[in-house]
């Protein structure tokens, strides 16, 4: 009998996390350290608050990280010009080096998983991913509000 799907994602979720948890021991990085790498442009630069938002982070959470990556030397941060109370933020040379380390170890798994399926498959695969994802967020959003369609 075929697996069920659902359970090939699983087991394909617990894929990505152990090779996600590879990437974060390798850097020594925290999963929140992650995220923000992953979700910061290299040359952006951004308000403490508009961190937090972005990484969907209470104010208090957001201030913690930000702290903590500071000390890490992954993030500087500099007065605003406009009011020198708000602090901006921006990725340091060594949180652009960790940032491309994750994009590299990333494409050399996407690699990996493209040598081993042809282009239909690959078409396939991606348009199949995109239906999965759309549905689990459509089922997703039908729990927030209540609805039971």
């Amino acid at each position: 009998m075929a697996r069920r799907i659902v359970d090939q994602l699983f087991e394909l979720k617990c894929k990505c996390l152990s090779m996600e948890s590879g990437i974060l021991d390798m850097l020594s990085l925290s999963p929140a350290d992650y995220n923000v790498l992953e979700k910061m442009g290299k040359d952006e630069v951004i308000s403490a608050t508009d961190f937090a938002v972005r990484l969907d982070l209470s104010l208090s959470r957001g201030s913690r990280i930000i702290n903590r990556m500071l000390k890490n030397g992954y993030l500087a941060s500099i007065p605003a010009a406009e009011d020198r109370r708000r602090v901006m933020l921006s990725l340091t040379e060594k949180g652009c080096q960790a940032k491309k380390q994750i994009a590299d170890l990333k494409t050399s798994c996407n690699q990996r998983i493209v040598e081993k399926l042809s282009k239909d498959q690959l078409d396939n695969l991606s348009l199949s991913l995109d239906d999965i994802m759309e549905t689990l967020l459509i089922e997703s959003e039908k729990k927030i509000t209540g609805i039971n369609k």
